[in-house]
């Protein structure tokens, strides 16, 4: 299976995407946890439709005119308890929090809490799976394989609380 890649200059840094040609499967921030490394016979190719199309609507996203994504995604890794909790993590509206409590309710598995956490960390789809929606139960802002920064920058752009947008997200 041949992949591509490309990376993405946006507002709050770059954005790694990889693709196997027809559905994205994966998008880091750049030294993001769990972001695989680039092998030698993966080809850059910011012109694949997919990789042009998910750069497009990440710089829309960012600008605040996008709220969902329809990029044609496809998940090739993780457990299905980890596929399960991505698909539940898809469910949150923008603009919205939830605790991993919650989370962990909303997926089944209201006893593993410290799983779902575990798993939303393992999300392959930053942003579009959204899991800087979920946060502490007494509202904190914890653990995101993106860094805190991009988890607090994303969260305050969805929900309009961006005094001067292109200073703060330039910020981090």
């Amino acid at each position: 299976m041949s992949l591509f890649y490309n990376h993405v200059k946006t507002p709050v840094g770059d954005i790694f995407l990889l693709s196997d040609g027809q559905y994205l499967i994966g998008l880091f921030f750049k030294g993001q946890k769990h972001m695989p490394k680039i092998l030698p016979e993966w080809r850059q190719n910011p012109k694949l439709d997919v990789l042009s199309n998910a750069a497009t609507q990440l710089l829309e996203y960012f600008n605040g005119s996008r709220k969902q994504f329809d990029i044609p995604c496809r998940t090739t890794i993780g457990t299905p308890f980890q596929q399960k909790v991505w698909r539940t993590i898809a469910k949150v509206p923008h603009g919205t929090t939830i605790s991993y409590r919650e989370l962990a309710k909303m997926a089944g598995y209201a006893s593993s809490i410290r799983a779902v956490a575990t798993a939303a960390g393992k999300n392959p789809h930053s942003i579009i799976i959204p899991c800087h929606r979920i946060i502490g139960v007494k509202g904190d802002l914890t653990g995101y394989a993106g860094g805190i920064e991009h988890k607090n920058v994303l969260i305050a752009l969805e929900q309009g609380t961006v005094s001067n947008k292109s200073e703060q997200l330039a910020c981090v």
